[in-house]
């Protein structure tokens, strides 16, 4: 009974964990959202400029910036998402791992900078520059960052970045759980299908 105590309690301890770990890889592809309304809050399971609703993934567009609209060299129908600003920050209320991944086009250079912080605040935990290529046709691109960041800001020109089905949390299209995420879902099922075994043995031996 001591045994299988302690066993259901690590595997409470691996679910707390795994609820208090960073947001898992979500992809991004900007379809729901009404063309050329603003995301806004879409993605923190709020609306769009346009009132449609969002899945609630705890990421947040910086309002009125990131703009919808259909064209150029988008790798999903009907929309991409650019920033009127070409300054705009997306910010990630559970914190994001790993890095990140998209489709882009740039009518000029754009910098990535990623922050342990909201906002843009916090320690810089990557600077990357995003070259300007043909926007009629999409580049992929990775970009791997260290630590846990909060957010993200661009610098560009104004409305010269768009991008397409972005995937944040992974190195990997489509959000395809890291190795390290995977062993701790498994540690976590190892640990509740051994006290299951044995509360199963204790009861037929009673």
């Amino acid at each position: 009974m001591m045994k299988m105590t302690k066993l259901l309690a690590s595997a409470a301890l691996v679910s707390v964990a795994l609820a208090s770990a960073p947001a898992s890889a979500q992809l991004l592809d900007f379809d729901g959202i009404t063309s050329f309304a603003s995301v806004d809050n879409y993605y923190n399971g709020g609306t769009s400029s346009a009132g449609d609703v969002g899945p609630n993934y705890g990421i947040v567009f910086q309002a009125g910036d990131w703009i919808t609209t259909t064209g150029f060299g988008e790798t999903s129908e009907p929309n991409l998402a650019y920033s009127a600003s070409g300054a705009g920050w997306i910010n990630f209320l559970n914190g994001t791992t790993t890095g990140f991944n998209f489709s882009y086009g740039g009518f000029t250079d754009t910098t990535f900078n990623v922050y342990s912080g909201l906002g843009g605040t916090g320690a810089l935990l990557a600077s990357v520059l995003i070259p300007a290529n043909n926007p009629a046709s999409f580049d992929f691109i990775v970009v791997p960052f260290a630590g846990v960041a909060h957010s993200i800001v661009i610098s560009g020109g104004v409305a010269q970045f768009g991008w397409d089905d972005v995937t944040f949390g992974s190195l990997t299209p489509g959000g395809v759980p890291e190795p390290a995420t995977w062993a701790m879902m498994l540690g976590g099922f190892a640990l509740v299908g051994s006290a299951m075994r044995r509360k199963k043995v204790a009861v037929s031996f009673a």
